[in-house]
């Protein structure tokens, strides 16, 4: 787990195995039930990352490699959303430009027309919810694959200008962009 948390957590389990009053068997339940609380990868569980990136990600996670673990993650959403917009296309960039936003190949929002009373959402609203996903898609490629991919990772970490944090939150924006793209339907427009 992160050093931080780490730090916490044997903070609490010192208090416990030092308390004169608890035996070693309920000094290991404790320990037990506090690893149901907080298991192995707390980040990873707790962002509740899509299975797709648990999956492809998973390796690279468990040995603290965040940065590879977006990576991967990166690379393998950009080839789903190809394969399911079925461009021809190698540049990232543009396979997200041209599979996604209003009219484009690919529509995120079609499963979700009407409010639950049944009056339909607004153009605006479905929309946006469009270009976002074409938004947070390029960001992925420019804001994070690209700048990991030709950049030292050692230096991105020393300077701090991207982070094993800024990796992880990259994770659980391709969770989401992940989550539109099983919505995702070919545009009949």
């Amino acid at each position: 787990m992160p050093n931080k948390l780490q730090t916490d957590v044997n903070s609490l389990v010192g208090m416990i195995v030092k308390d004169d009053d608890i035996d070693a068997t309920k000094t290991k339940t404790f320990i037990k039930e506090l690893k149901n609380i907080v298991p192995e990868y707390p980040y990873f569980h707790w962002r509740n990352l899509h299975p797709k990136i648990r999956e492809v990600a998973a390796e690279y996670y468990a040995r603290g490699d965040y940065y590879n673990a977006f990576i991967a993650a990166a690379k393998n959403y950009k080839n789903a959303v190809k394969d399911k917009s079925k461009i021809n296309e190698n540049n990232d960039y543009k396979i997200m430009t041209s599979s996604f936003g209003p009219n484009k190949i690919l529509k995120v929002t079609s499963k979700y027309k009407f409010r639950p009373n049944g009056h339909p959402y607004s153009t605006d609203t479905l929309d946006g919810i469009e270009e976002a996903q074409m938004f947070f898609s390029q960001g992925i490629v420019k804001g994070g694959r690209n700048i990991i991919s030709h950049e030292e990772i050692s230096d991105l970490k020393i300077s701090g200008l991207f982070t094993e944090k800024n990796c992880l939150d990259m994770l659980s924006i391709l969770s989401h962009l992940y989550e539109r793209l099983d919505d995702a339907t070919r545009n009949n427009t």
